[in-house]
């Protein structure tokens, strides 16, 4: 038994090593309090909450301690999703699920809580939902605080699954869908690249 819980707390551990590389630190030039982001492409894209991003000048902190100005690629209050990019190439992007995660899955939330860098909690998920707006949610039995909003929740293969977003009561909380998020990218994108098919 030793050596088995030995083991699944060096798996946890190099899951979060390798789930840091992909997060980043979301405020103003020298404040960065504000929020949490996910790098989803290497060449700068970051998905975020759109309620991390109400102001701007944006600056985004990546885990090696660079910093850059973002650009608001697109932003959707309702789903509480935002797009950035970065002038930056060659990051380190987390993989976006294919699909949401079984209820009873081991998940981790990343952040920056109460200012903590990069900090990690592990919990279970409690199953995937739909509010009446049509939103879709993960719950999960973990601690989110102001910080994590907008950082991932890995499942076990490190692949994001979630957006941390709200609490939702003292051991709960709740992540926007990596299905919403896959699809407010692909909107989000689809409207720049419009623009510079057009002038082709």
């Amino acid at each position: 038994m030793t050596k088995l819980l030995a083991r699944l707390n060096d798996e946890l551990a190099n899951l979060a090593a390798t789930a840091r590389a992909g997060l980043v630190r979301v405020g103003v030039r020298g404040v960065f309090g504000v929020g949490s982001g996910i790098i989803v492409h290497p060449q700068g894209l970051i998905l975020t909450n759109a309620h991390v991003v109400r102001a701007e000048p944006i600056w985004v902190r990546l885990a090696d301690g660079r910093e850059f100005a973002a650009k608001i690629l697109g932003r959707d209050r309702t789903g509480d999703l935002a797009a950035l990019l970065v002038e930056a190439a060659g990051l380190p992007a987390l993989e976006l699920a294919p699909s949401e995660p079984a209820p009873g899955s081991l998940v981790l939330a990343l952040g920056h809580p109460w200012g903590v860098e990069a900090a990690a909690s592990f919990g279970v998920v409690a199953g995937v939902t739909t509010d009446e707006a049509g939103r879709e949610w993960v719950l999960v039995n973990l601690r989110l605080r102001p910080g994590n909003s907008g950082g991932p929740l890995v499942d076990a293969a490190g692949r994001v699954v979630g957006i941390n977003t709200v609490m939702t009561g003292a051991e709960t909380g709740a992540a926007v869908s990596v299905r919403s998020a896959r699809a407010f990218l692909k909107r989000v994108l689809a409207e720049h690249l419009r623009p510079a098919a057009a002038a082709g």
